[in-house]
C-alpha cells in the first residue's frame, strides 16, 4: 500500500476480519484459498512489518463470530455447539496472548434472519455460546 508519492500511509492498526472454517489456532499450514483466519495472524504479522519496517503494527480485529444453530448465509457454515464453544475460547485466548493484537470484536449480539453468529437468539434467549464468550 502506498500513497501517489509512493511513501506508505500513516497509521497504527491494521484492520481484519479473521474469519475461517475450522478452530481458531496458530499454524503453519496457511489457509486456503487467500483467507487470512486466526491461524494466519503471525503471517499477516510478518507481512505488515516487510512492508511497513519500524511500526511493529498492532492488529484490530473488528468482527468476528462463530456461526451456530442454522447455517449461517453469510459465511454459508455452522458449527456444533460444543465445538463452537472451544472456538470462541480458542479464538479470546489468542488475542489475549498476541501483544499485536489491539482488540477483538464480535460481530453480531443477537442473531439476524441470515446470520446465526449471535450470542442470542433473534428472540434474545441466550444460546449456549454465550457463557462461553462471557467467560473468554
Amino acid at each position: 500500500m502506498r500513497l501517489p508519492n509512493g511513501r506508505p500511509p500513516r497509521f497504527d492498526l491494521w484492520g481484519h476480519n479473521p474469519y475461517g472454517f475450522r478452530k481458531p489456532q496458530l499454524s503453519k499450514e496457511p489457509s486456503k484459498r487467500g483467507i487470512v483466519a486466526f491461524q494466519d495472524l503471525q503471517r499477516l504479522e510478518q507481512a505488515l512489518d516487510r512492508n511497513f519496517p519500524g511500526r511493529n503494527m498492532k492488529l484490530f480485529l473488528a468482527e468476528w463470530g462463530v456461526p451456530v444453530g442454522s447455517k449461517d448465509l453469510d459465511l454459508g457454515y455452522s458449527v456444533p455447539v460444543n465445538a463452537a464453544k472451544k472456538w470462541i475460547q480458542a479464538g479470546f485466548g489468542i488475542a489475549r496472548d498476541d501483544p499485536r493484537i489491539f482488540t477483538l470484536g464480535w460481530v453480531h449480539l443477537a442473531d439476524i434472519p441470515r446470520t446465526s453468529q449471535g450470542l442470542l437468539t433473534t428472540s434474545s434467549v441466550r444460546k449456549p455460546t454465550y457463557d462461553a464468550y462471557k467467560g473468554s
